[in-house]
């Protein structure tokens, strides 16, 4: 599966305060479920490099659910880690971003990981590390749900 321009962007907006945008404008939680992914990173990453999210706090958001998805062109490993303080991890769901089975095509990922978790603690992030081949493309992605 492979993602191409509905993909969400981040634009800084007024205040300093990320933004995420679809076609339609601001994209903000709505209802039982964020409406999108909201954007982590489209920075490729080198060899065995770490991309490491921002710690959010759970207890703020009112939702039960987490659900992450990174897509790349090379092999690695995607996290979904949860703490109570910021600084240690308690526990960690991830999931393997496989050997490409077919070649890019038009802007488009070859393989992907996808993870569904409840929340498991009052932080969490999302951290993606690459193998042992710099990845050409990338992107990671985030949302919520209430069930």
């Amino acid at each position: 599966m492979g993602f191409g321009s509905a993909v969400p962007t981040a634009s800084q907006g007024s205040g300093g305060a990320v933004q995420v945008l679809n076609s339609s404008g601001v994209v903000s939680p709505t209802g039982n479920v964020s409406p999108d992914y909201l954007l982590e990173s489209t920075s490729p990453l080198g060899i065995s490099a770490t991309y490491t999210g921002a710690w959010l706090d759970t207890s703020t958001l009112g939702y039960a659910r987490v659900f992450a998805l990174a897509a790349a062109d090379q092999t690695g490993t995607m996290y979904i880690d949860f703490s109570e303080d910021k600084t240690n991890i308690s526990i960690s769901v991830s999931a393997a971003i496989g050997v490409p089975a077919t070649p890019l095509v038009a802007g488009y990922f070859a393989d992907e990981a996808d993870i569904e978790t409840v929340l498991l603690g009052r932080y969490v992030r999302v951290r993606v590390v690459n193998g042992a081949t710099a990845q050409t493309k990338f992107v990671c992605m985030k949302r919520f749900s209430m069930a």
